[in-house]
Parts: structure tokens; sequence; C-alpha cells
């Protein structure tokens, strides 16, 4: 049930006077009007005599998939759902939450919580689930990623916020690791990435590929010269990254940045005490490899960083 079919699923399970509190896939018609936010479909499957119960069945039941329409469906599905009893602590056939199916379904749905209205739905929504759901921080959405680092790429400080206040890990890490504060550096979400330093990330914090969230984020944008990584890359810088830090391979921020022409954020990483001559396993330093590719810019603002920490000297 998702998307504009919702409602004609529904009408045409009361026509044919199918179970509503009987479960498909582990889920029943209610959990499936909650997926797919829908207040049309909700009220229909309560005046049909649902119950605001979850039941949980056998894991056998298949799942089906769920959807999240953009902006068409009703924020007011799950708190008013809330606000007559239900019980979000029930489980699916799986094992699952309500909580983790929402979010999961959202990310399927690759929701654009760029758009305030999305975003505000999807806020609303969620924000009751947190508040009522226990042991937030052992949920694992798809199965890998904390609830932290799903808000966290998702940049809803909020939601960020208030998973934190109900016992999230700051620096919990997913199954490859990576920390929310690397997630929200990459997305340049950068309120977040401050909300998240605020409230104890470690911006020094190694990845099982010895990168820091300054050296990933080097590493992971499509764009590293863009206005958004040197936003993010000053907020670590500000509060206390190192800025010489190897990650991977050995290769600093800089290397990385000059690897790519970067030259704005070359300055700043120059600006800010970057070494040009770390090199890394192999060899490469950042005066290297602008030497041997000719980056003429970037090879003047080594030379007057120099000068500069020489006249400091």
């Amino acid at each position: 049930m998702s998307g504009e079919n919702d409602g004609d699923d529904v009408r045409l399970f009361l026509k044919v006077g199918v179970d509503l509190n009987g479960l498909v896939g582990g889920q029943t018609a209610l959990m499936k009007a909650i997926c797919a936010d829908s207040m049309d479909a909700l009220q229909m499957v309560r005046e049909g005599g649902a119950d605001l119960e979850v039941r949980k069945v056998s894991k056998s039941s298949p799942r089906p998939a769920e959807d999240v329409g953009e902006g068409e469906g009703d924020s007011g599905t799950v708190p008013s759902l809330l606000a007559e009893g239900a019980d979000v602590e029930a489980e699916d056939a799986e094992g699952q939450k309500v909580l983790r199916i929402a979010c999961e379904a959202a990310n399927d749905a690759d929701a654009n919580v760029d758009d305030p209205v999305v975003r505000s739905a999807l806020t609303e929504a969620l924000r009751d689930l947190i508040v009522k759901t226990s042991d937030v921080e052992s949920i694992r959405v798809d199965g890998f990623q904390p609830l932290l680092h799903v808000f966290a790429d998702w940049g809803v400080e909020e939601l960020t916020e208030l998973l934190l206040s109900r016992g999230g890990i700051v620096d919990a890490v997913d199954a490859d690791g990576d920390t929310a504060l690397s997630y929200a550096a990459r997305k340049g979400c950068h309120e977040t990435v401050q909300l998240l330093i605020d409230r104890g990330a470690d911006v020094n914090r190694r990845d099982p590929h010895n990168d820091t969230p300054l050296t990933d984020l080097l590493y992971m944008s499509e764009n590293s010269n863009s206005e958004g990584v040197r936003r993010v890359a000053e907020i670590l810088l500000d509060n206390g990254a190192d800025v010489n830090a190897r990650g991977h391979c050995g290769r600093t921020a800089l290397l990385r940045a000059v690897s790519r022409n970067a030259v704005e954020t070359a300055k700043l990483l120059l600006e800010r005490g970057a070494d040009a001559h770390l090199s890394d396993i192999i060899g490469n330093s950042p005066h290297i490899v602008a030497r041997e590719r000719g980056y003429q810019e970037i090879l003047s603002l080594m030379d007057s960083a120099a000068m500069v920490q020489k006249t400091a000297e």
C-alpha cells in the first residue's frame, strides 16, 4: 500500500470483508497505513474496526515493500495514532518496531528532506515515535545504521538532538565503523555537524580505514572545492580537528584537496597550518603532487604559507 493507491487498497479490503487485524507480511492494515503516512487510509482502517495494536507473527511471512509519498501524505497520521493509544513497541514479523519501519520507508522512498513540507511532515511523525519508543539506541535501520546516523545523513537537527536526549550515543558507529559526524560532514550538513560536536562528538575519531572526519570529508565529497565542504572543514578545524592528520594510506586532507585541484579548500587548510610536505605511504606530498601536475595557483599558496610560517618563527 503506497502513494495514490493506498486508499483504493483499503476500500477494497473493506468491501471484501478482509480481517483488518490480520497480518499480511507481518503487518496489519493499520501498520501499512502508518508506513504510507496516509490519513485517508488510516481513517478508513479505524472505521473498519481495526485494533490500535500490531501483532507479532511468524517470521516466515514475507515483508512487503513500503513507500512514503513526498508531500502526498498527512503528517497527522502518526501523532493521531499515538494519541489514540497505539502500541509503538509492537513488532512486525521480522521483529522490527514502527520507528525503524518508518525510517526505512522514508529511505526507500528517497524522501526529499530538503523540501520544507516533506521535512516538516517527516519530523513531526518521527518525533512522536522517538518519544514513545524505548531503547532507541538499539534500533538499526536497514540492519546497519543507528538512528542517529540516519538523522545526521538527512541533516534534521531536531530529530538528531531529540534522539541524543533519549539515549543516543553521539560517537556510535554503523556496521562500517563510521560515526554520525562523518555522515553529516559528507553530506555538508554543517548545522548537524556543529550540533554533534556540541554534544561531544570526537572530531579526531578514526574509522576502520584510519580516516578522521576531516580526511574522510575530503575523500568522500563529490566537489572538494565547494563552499559546503569548506564550511564543514572550518567547523571541524574550529573545534580541534587535526589539520595534519594522516588518513587512509597516510593521506592528509591537504593532499586530497591538492589531488583534486581544490584551490580554495587547499588555501583554507594551508591557512590553518597544513603541512605541504607531509607524504603518504608511497611518498607523495601535497607539494610534490602540485608540482608534478602543474597546479601553479596551489604552489603559490604553498609558497605564501611557508613564508608566513617562517616569519612567525
